[in-house]
């Protein structure tokens, strides 16, 4: 929540338990949550307490016990503990799935584990919930591929996401909607550019350019009064 354009949190009686005093909070992942003070950024527990120091010039959640950070000399990766576990060295960096991450070091692309070392390049194809989004070439259209590089979904949607939570939110003619990992439409695409994926059971969508509101995994709306 914020006031005077200061954040804070309120657990779900409302109470407020961690005070306005941020410039910004993340969400919470893994227990910590990215905040920031003034033009730098750190990490919060859901008790308000500060974890990691206020030193970042940006950050990001934790994603399978690590976060993406950056200082002047690039971006690295810090554990829950602070600990820089993959040094500030690189111009981008992407969270580790299946043990590899994404980086450009030097104007070149590389893939790396989590200790650094370059394990693989180009890019290993990345699952979620055993797929893969995958782009065909000849017309640019988005589908998915299992393990096997089987066409799982067919290449019908103008843009698509990984699966998160079981969804994937994909896009056709500017609109869009949730599939499952059967490929079937379970959320009708109808929903314009703020729609995001789903996170601890809601996604952000918006929808006649109104103010965005939330959706669970029924379709159920809720919009702001």
């Amino acid at each position: 929540v914020a006031l005077d354009y200061q954040c804070g949190c309120i657990d779900r009686t409302g109470k407020l338990v961690i005070p306005c005093t941020y410039d910004f909070i993340g969400f919470f992942n893994e227990g910590l949550a990215v905040a920031q003070i003034g033009e730098k950024y750190g990490y919060i527990d859901k008790e308000g307490k500060q974890i990691v120091p206020f030193i970042y010039d940006s950050a990001e959640e934790f994603t399978d016990g690590l976060a993406i950070v950056e200082k002047k000399s690039g971006m690295g990766m810090i554990n829950k503990a602070g600990e820089l576990v993959i040094p500030c060295k690189y111009q981008a960096l992407s969270p580790f799935i299946n043990g590899v991450a994404w980086a450009e070091l030097n104007n070149k692309e590389i893939f790396i584990d989590k200790t650094g070392k370059i394990v693989a390049e180009p890019a290993p194809v990345l699952f979620h919930d055993g797929l893969a989004v995958d782009v065909n070439e000849e017309d640019d259209m988005f589908g998915f591929i299992d393990k096997d590089k089987n066409v799982v979904i067919p290449y019908t949607y103008d843009f698509a996401e990984d699966f998160s939570e079981g969804l994937a939110l994909v896009s056709l003619d500017d609109l869009n909607g949730f599939i499952d990992t059967t490929g079937k439409v379970v959320i009708a695409l109808k929903y314009e550019s703020l729609t995001e994926s789903f996170r601890n059971g809601l996604a952000m969508v918006e929808l006649d350019g109104d103010i965005p509101g939330y959706i669970d995994k029924n379709g159920t709306e809720y919009w702001e009064d």
